[in-house]
Formats: structure tokens, C-alpha cells, sequence
């Protein structure tokens, strides 16, 4: 069945150096070249910047051990944690480089040997890395190119009549005690290809002076670190008298290894303390990742923040990624593994990855290449045969000879490449080439993206396409499909269309799911997943509150034996039992498609022809698409569920319509498309009108985020500052906003206003294409007290918000271990965490006066907006969609994020600027 496009935005060609399960940093260290064997070997390049610090060397030892345990994308976010305290080292990069190129991403491989050389020019084992990688690739004239050079620097070396080193240059943040230091620096290297944007956990901010920040009527209460937590940091540990036969001060050395015990001590206390680094490349592309402070055990949870499937048949909303394919080209809103958030109505640090890419990409043309070579005539019969051989195969082919494997390739289709050595093409690269070429065509396949209705296409819906041509195109794709998936294809493949891919997924799901019968030249289908599949749409209805489930299931337990008696079935419905559908907006809409066209009270009402619309059912309520605007704000309600990329049940919209599904019109909020120089996020950062000071990150003595903890203030030494940083009593857990247990708010509208039509200029509220405006309006039980901005009076009691902009809202990834009060931080960056973010209060939203104070400005401020009621978090995101304001959302809870690192994932770590705290 054809659809019309969805109204969620246009869809850009991805690019195919992207990866985005991936942690991405800076540039910078190679190794010796990958062989049958593995990984063997780490080398440290001579001359290669500058020396690494602690923190940054422990980054580095871990990913060494994980690249000997071929654990290569968890190798490359330690190699990227290093990177990002040690952006000068060559070393790091280069590691990295080995990782990327045993992980088959030889782009970035290439990009970070690149770096290595940059910072090592004279190193020939930088130079050899760079051949490798090339060699890697196919470009064997740059191989050899990079090899002559690395023997150069070889032969230069062995003729010099001594070998220096680099100079040994001590690290800003282990200053000489007679040497006043400056702040540690925060930027990239020069003439490197990326940055990165981090900030380890606790939060490193200077202190300020008392008078920037005015004497509080009453202290606040800070919880102290325990003792008891197994962490004993003495000052009087760490004196120069340890150091036997010191009799003068200490040297840079000594002081570096005070530094690494401190370090270390510091890392235990707030051990599980979240991270949050936004990488950037020069692709461009970025993305956000998490990890942790401390043990390694902690570093192997990851995607805490995901919504997990709640039933097998759901994971098909995803995509399976294939490590040898770009699969971003594959781009379907929600098709991204692990999209979508814990909290209804959010997305993951992964989603919000995938959506911010989507805004930035250049919509470049591509270049697809296609085979128009004529193929074999190939019988239903043949075909058949070769399915139910694939079936028995189970996707694995790696016993079979590529000599047999091309053999069965050339029974449906042809090869009329002339080859300089014949046996090279036997090989399962050379298939993969011309099974992907094969496949690209045009004039043989069908679209499955464009016609999302499988069952459709062998049922006369499209054109002089029979099922013999569907069944060939299966065939195809599957064949290319196992080929990626076998251990033996170590090559990265471009040139995969949408439409290649989107066959790929369908072929897996029939050779999974359906069984093929040849009876006198009639083919009869069988579905293997039927029962599965209509547990998982009961599942589904009851998640989301379908009112009419049992008579519902009454009609889905019998469809499937109809459609085996030759009854007619609606075609969504037939897929949905035979387990045919593509993710993403596919699937969502599928799903909700079955729950209406199963249910006898609402099966007239058909199916929507936009994938994003949203569902209303007069006297029942609504249900709207995760991904709109309604839904992000509706998700923020307690009680509302989501599943399939859908929130419900949510109230029903003031409006009189006949029509049951609705198009919300809301403007995508602007990504910025980073570079080197700005920093990376939506600049949602909020602060006064009346605050005139922009250049506020640093205190009085101009101390940036780090120094607080790594420069001594004025007068003091740097042993004193290390006494201090190892006073365990010196390490307070910052308060957070108490709940709002007096303030209630409800939701008691949604009005909906239509957009007139451009085509016809006038509003026409039951045209199908018509778009909406959403209004939303509260009732807050009790009027603000004196003091929050707002008199009491009846006026107060209502407050309405336009939902203008669709801002995504990222759920607060969680922590680990914290204290019963949160991480820690030390008092010497109290001042400064204080000052650099403030405490909204809910209910401040409800005067606009008071909400215009608070407007967008580029910064690093955090605004915190106090949501602890019934109702508060709806009317927080209700707020920030008005005025087009991204934001992290926490809700209390088991596992839930502490307000350190809730405030460091709103700020520093994704620069977003606002926090919900709910």
C-alpha cells in the first residue's frame, strides 16, 4: 500500500563514517596492525606531545586490557575518556586508532592516525600505523606512500648520533610550588579533527568570593562524606615528610605522584558518579555517551537509560545494525535501537544522538552504484527450494566453501565482471559487491519503504508485481544478508539504499516467521509467529487502555484461521500475524492500524494516512505519537503509559471533528551544526534578564571549572591543596529542591486550533491534511503563596501554554551507588555549583512576568525547574515547549539519577541548560 510521507520532517542522507554505539572523542594512538590472531600489542610512539596525566594513563591501561580481550568498542570509549583528560597525547589517539580499525571503522581510524601523526611527525611507528590503515582500505599507493615515510624516519633515527625524547613538560594541574600555574587547558589539540566537549564527575567549578555571592540569610545543609564509606584521606598521608630523604620542597615528580594517590582516592569516594561527554567529529557528527567514576565492574553497565521492549514481538520497532553497512541510511524516526527513554515521552542519550544528527547532516548527494546485468530466468518453484535451503542454513554459512557460496549466487543472478585473478571472485567480499549493486536495482525491486504494506504487494496493490517477483527479491536480499553476517566479512561496504536495507529486514522477518507451500502451482503461506503476534497486540491494548479489549481478542483469535480458509483479512492485519514490518513509524503505525481495524467499534473509522497523527476516540480520550510534541509534553502526567513509540490514554481535545486522527503542527527546535569552534548542544542555557556579566565561568582569581580543584587559590601552596582535597570531611553532598507536597496541579484542556490549508487557504477542520495547534491548559488546586511571584487570587488558579516547538526531553541517566544524599563535591566548588545553576519553582511559571525573566542565552548555566507535585513535570515541559527549550527530565524513583549528576547531564555534559526535577 502506498502511504503519504509522514509530517515529522524531511529525511537527510546519513553519512557512512558514522556510528553511533560508539563513544567519540578528540584524536590521537596506534598500535601494531591487526592480524588472524587479534590484537597483540600496544606501542608508545616517540615524540608524541605531551606526557599523559594519571587520570588519563589509567584510561589508557584499561583500554589496553579490554583491545586484549577484543572488547574493541568498550577499548574505545576508555581510549576516549584518556583522550579527553589528555587531549595533547598522540599516544591516545593512536590506540585508538588500533580499536577503530580492528572494529572495522576504518574512517575513524584513519582520522585518529591521522591526529597521531600531527602530534608525532617525526614518529615512524605513527607512520606506519597511517599505512596500515590505508593499506586496510584499499589505497595501496598511500600504503606505500606512509611505509616509505615510516622507514625514513626509521633510518634517520638510527643515523642519529643521540635520541632525544620529547621534553618532559609537567601538566598544568601539577604546578611547581614556586611557579605560579595557569589553568589547565580545556580545547583540543591544534590541527585536530575533533573535540570534545567533558567534564569529569564531581563537577570541577571554582570557588568564588564572598562577595560575589552575598551572605545567605541561613546557611544551607550539606551532607558530609562518612568515614565509614571505606575511604581514609589524611592530609597528613600526603606530606612531603613521606617522601624519605626529602629535605627541601618537593619536585614536579613527587608532586605528580601525590596527584595520582589523591586521584585515586577522590575516584573511590565518588565511585558510580555519571559522566556525560558529548563527542564531536568533523563528519560532522556527534554523540552522547555515559560512563562512570571508578570500577571497571560499573563501566560495563550501560544504557541505563533506555525503555526496554515489554513483549519479543516489540523489538521489531528496531533495526538489527550491521556492523559492515551503513545503516544510517536506513533513516526511520525511533528506528534507532535504543531510542526511547525511561520516562514516557523521552528519549535516551542514544535518541537524542540520532535526533540531533538527523537536524545537522548535510544533505550531500550520494552515489549509489547498480548492477544492470541481465539475470537467469529463475521458476516459484526454484525459488521456493532456495527459501527453504536458507531456512535450514539458519543464517550461518560459514562451513560452506565461497566457491560453493558464489555457485548458488550465480543461480539467480549473473556476473559479467572481467577479473584479473579469477579466484578473487569466489570471495565473500566480491558477493557482497555485487549482491549490493544487485540489489540497488530499481527496475527489479520494489520500495518496501514507500509501500510499508508487505502483504499488499502480491495482492494486486502494485502494479505487474506478482509474488514470484516478491519471493525473488527475498531471495536477494536475504543472500546479502547472511553474507554481512558472516564472521568472515571483515570489510566495510557503502552504497546500501534505504530501499536494500528495508528489504533486508522483511527477508530476515519471512525466513524467520513465514513457511512456503507449493501445491499445484498454488503457493499457500503459514505463519510460525501467529500465536506470538497476537499476544503481543492484547499486550499492547492493554498498556495503552483500549477501551474494547475483548471484543478485540474475540475477532484476533479467529482472524489468523481465516486468513488460512481464504477469507479476506485487512492487509495490516495480515502482516501483522505473519511478523512482516519495517521499524520505527512503520511499526508504530502498523500496530495501532491492527488495534482499530480488529476492534468492531472502530474498524469503520480505516487508518490514518500520516504516520505522526495522533488518535481520538469521542467519550474515550486520545493517543498520541511519542515523537510529537503532545506526546512529549502528555508523558510528563503520572499514569500515562508508552509503548510502540504511542502515549495514552491521555483526555480527549476540545474540539468538535468527525474525523478520528489528528496532525499536531509544532516547529522542530534549531540544532546547531557544531564545528570547532562553538560549543556542542541546543544553547538552552537560562539565566537573568538583568544579568549583564556573559563572561561568568570563571571566579575572581579567574580559575575556570577545573582549576577549583587543581590550581591553588592565591598565597596557597599546592600541598595545602592537596591536604585540603584529602579531607574527607571537606566532601559535602549539595541539597536539592524539597518536594512540593501543598501544590497540585491538573490538566483541564486540550483545545486544538486549526492551521488554514495552503492549498486552499482557508481553514477546512475536516480535510484529512489539515494540521493542528495545541493549547494546553492547567488548574493549580492551591493559589502560589506570597513571595513566588504570583498574588492569591482566582486569576492564578489557571494557567495555559501554546506548544509552538516540539523540543525532545532526554531522561537523566542514572548513577550508580550514590550516598543516600547524592555524589559529592568539594566545598571548594560549592560556591561556584551554587551560582551556576538556580532553582525554579513550578509554580513561578504560572506568572508570566516571572516566566519571561528566564530567557534562552548561550552559557553553562543550568536552570533547575522544581517539579516534585502532581502535575508539575507536565507543566514543565509544557513551558519549555512554548518557549522552545530542550531539557534533561529525572523523576524520583528507584535507580534514579542523584542531583549532582542530574545537574552535571543537564549542564556540562549535554549543554542543555534545563533539568526537570520531577
Amino acid at each position: 500500500m502506498f502511504r503519504k510521507k509522514e509530517s515529522e520532517g524531511p529525511q537527510l542522507p546519513a553519512t557512512p563514517e558514522d556510528n553511533h554505539d560508539v563513544a567519540r572523542t578528540p584524536n590521537i594512538l596506534v598500535s601494531s596492525p591487526p592480524d588472524d590472531s587479534g590484537l597483540t600489542e600496544i606501542v608508545r610512539l616517540s615524540g608524541s606531545g605531551a606526557p599523559p596525566n594519571a587520570i588519563a594513563q589509567k584510561f589508557k591501561d584499561e583500554g589496553d586490557v579490554l583491545m586484549a580481550d577484543s572488547k574493541y568498542e568498550a577499548a574505545i570509549a576508555a581510549f576516549s575518556r584518556a583522550i579527553v583528560e589528555s587531549p595533547n597525547n598522540g599516544d591516545y589517539y593512536a590506540a585508538r586508532s588500533l580499536a577503530y580499525l580492528s572494529a572495522k571503522m576504518n574512517a575513524l581510524a584513519m582520522e585518529d592516525a591521522t591526529t597521531a601523526v600531527t602530534a608525532a611527525p617525526t614518529s615512524w611507528e605513527a607512520w606506519t600505523r597511517i599505512g596500515t590503515v590505508k593499506a586496510a582500505t584499499g589505497d595501496i599507493l598511500g600504503a606505500q606512500e606512509a611505509f616509505k615515510k615510516s622507514l625514513e624516519w626509521q633510518e634517520s633515527r638510527e643515523n642519529a648520533p643521540s635520541l632525544q625524547s620529547s621534553p618532559q613538560i609537567a601538566p598544568a594541574a601539577l604546578p611547581s610550588p614556586t611557579t605560579p600555574s595557569s589553568p589547565r587547558p580545556t580545547s583540543a589539540a591544534e590541527g585536530s579533527t575533533s573535540i570534545s566537549l567533558s567534564t569529569q564527575m564531581p563537577p570541577i567549578v571554582a570557588p568564588l568570593t564572598a562577595n560575589q555571592m552575598g551572605e545567605p540569610s541561613s546557611p544551607p545543609s550539606y551532607s558530609l562524606a562518612p568515614d565509614a564509606a571505606g575511604v581514609t584521606m589524611q592530609g597528613s598521608n600526603l606530606t612531603s615528610a613521606s617522601f624519605t630523604g626529602v629535605t627541601k620542597e618537593p619536585t614536579p615528580e613527587m608532586y605528580e605522584a601525590k596527584w595520582q594517590i589523591v586521584n585515586e582516592k577522590i575516584e573511590k569516594l565518588n565511585c558510580g558518579s555519571l559522566n556525560v561527554s558529548c563527542v564531536l567529529t568533523s563528519i560532522p557528527s556527534v554523540s552522547y555517551f555515559a560512563y562512570f567514576t571508578g570500577s571497571s565492574e560499573l563501566s560495563e553497565e550501560k544504557d541505563l537509560d533506555v525503555q526496554k521492549s515489554s513483549h519479543p514481538a516489540f523489538d521489531v520497532q528496531y533495526y538489527e545494525k550491521l556492523k559492515s553497512v551503513a545503516t544510517d541510511d536506513f533513516i526511520i524516526l525511533g528506528a534507532e535501537n535504543n531510542f526511547y527513554g525511561t520516562i514516557p515521552g523521552t528519549v535516551s542519550l542514544k535518541g537524542f544522538s540520532w535526533l540531533h544528527n538527523n537536524h545537522i547532516k548535510p544533505n550531500k548527494a550520494r552515489t549509489f552504484f547498480s548492477s544492470r546485468a541481465s539475470g537467469p530466468s529463475v521458476t516459484m518453484k526454484e525459488l521456493i527450494d532456495r527459501i527453504n535451503e536458507l531456512k535450514r542454513l539458519g543464517g550461518n554459512i560459514s562451513w560452506i566453501s565461497e566457491k560453493n557460496l558464489y555457485d548458488d549466487l550465480m543461480k539467480i543472478m549473473s556476473d559479467s565482471t572481467a577479473y584479473v585473478d579469477p579466484a578473487s571472485r569466489y570471495t565473500i567480499g566480491n558477493q557482497i559487491s555485487m549482491l549490493v549493486m544487485w540489489c540497488n536495482r530499481s527496475d527489479l525491486f520494489v520500495d518496501l519503504q514507500d509501500n510499508s504494506v508487505i502483504s499488499g504487494l502480491f495482492s494486486g496493490m502494485v502494479k505487474d508485481f506478482r509474488f514470484v517477483d516478491f519471493a525473488y527479491q527475498i531471495v536477494c536480499a536475504y543472500e546479502l544478508y547472511i553474507r554481512l553476517k558472516d564472521p568472515m566479512c571483515n570489510s566495510f561496504y557503502l552504497g546500501c539504499t534505504g530501499s536494500t536495507l528495508a528489504s533486508m529486514i522483511i527477508a530476515k522477518q519471512w525466513i524467520d516467521g513465514v513457511t512456503l507451500i507449493l501445491e499445484n502451482d498454488k503457493c499457500l503461506f503459514r505463519s510460525k509467529v501467529h500465536e506470538r503476534q497476537v499476544d503481543a497486540l492484547i499486550q499492547f491494548a492493554k498498556l495503552m487502555k483500549w477501551p474494547y479489549v475483548m471484543s478485540m481478542r474475540g475477532e484476533l483469535e479467529t482472524m489468523y484461521a481465516e486468513i488460512i480458509g481464504g477469507k479476506h483479512v485487512a492487509p495490516e492485519i495480515w502482516d501483522w500475524l505473519f511478523g512482516l514490518t519495517l521499524p520505527g513509524k512503520y511499526f508504530s503505525n502498523k500496530i495501532m492500524s491492527c488495534i482499530l481495524l480488529a476492534t468492531p467499534e472502530t474498524s469503520k473509522l480505516g487508518i490514518s494516512r500520516y504516520y505522526d497523527s495522533g488518535l481520538v476516540l469521542r467519550g474515550v480520550g486520545s493517543w498520541w505519537r511519542s515523537t510529537t510534541v503532545l506526546g512529549r509534553v502528555l508523558g510528563g502526567l503520572r499514569g500515562i503509559k508508552e509503548c510502540c513509540g504511542w502515549i495514552g490514554l491521555c483526555q480527549e481535545p476540545d474540539i468538535q471533528r468527525e474525523k478520528a486522527f489528528y496532525r499536531i503542527h509544532a516547529r522542530e527546535i534549531m540544532y546547531p551544526n557544531p564545528n570547532m569552534d562553538m560549543p556542542i548542544g541546543l544553547g538552552n542555557f537560562v539565566e537573568d534578564d538583568n544579568d549583564d556579566n556573559d563572561d561568568d565561568d570563571n571566579d575572581a582569581n579567574g580559575n575556570d571549572l577545573h582549576s577549583a580543584l587543581s590550581v591553588p587559590k592565591p598565597g596557597e601552596t599546592t600541598q595545602h591543596l592537596i591536604d585540603d582535597l584529602s579531607d574527607t570531611n571537606a566532601w559535602v553532598s549539595p541539597p536539592f529542591p524539597p518536594p512540593l507536597d501543598d501544590t497540585v496541579f491538573s490538566l483541564t484542556a486540550i483545545k486544538l486550533r486549526a492551521l488554514p490549508l495552503p492549498a486552499l487557504g482557508k481553514v477546512d477542520v475536516e480535510h484529512d491534511d489539515t494540521e493542528f495547534v495545541a493549547t494546553l491548559t492547567f488548574a493549580l488546586s492551591r493559589p502560589p503563596a506570597a513571595g513566588h511571584g504570583v498574588a492569591a487570587s482566582a486569576s492564578a488558579t489557571t494557567l495555559s501554554f501554546t506548544l509552538y516547538t516540539n523540543p525532545p526531553f532526554v531522561t537523566a541517566h542514572p548513577c550508580r551507588v550514590a550516598p543516600a544524599n547524592g555524589h559529592f563535591v568539594h566545598r571548594r566548588q560549592l560556591p561556584a555549583f551554587s551560582s551556576r545553576h538556580r532553582v525554579v519553582h513550578v509554580r513561578d511559571l504560572c506568572s508570566p512576568a516571572r516566566a519571561d525573566a528566564i530567557r534562552a542565552k548561550r552559557g553553562t548555566r543550568v536552570t533547575v525547574i522544581n517539579a516534585q507535585c502532581a502535575g508539575g513535570e507536565a507543566v514543565a515541559r509544557a513551558w519549555c515547549a512554548e518557549r522552545g527549550l530542550a531539557a534533561v527530565v529525572r523523576r524520583r524513583g528507584p535507580g534514579a539519577a542523584c542531583y549532582t549528576c542530574a545537574v552535571h547531564q543537564a549542564g556540562e555534559g549535554m549543554s542543555l541548560g534545563v533539568l526537570i526535577w520531577a
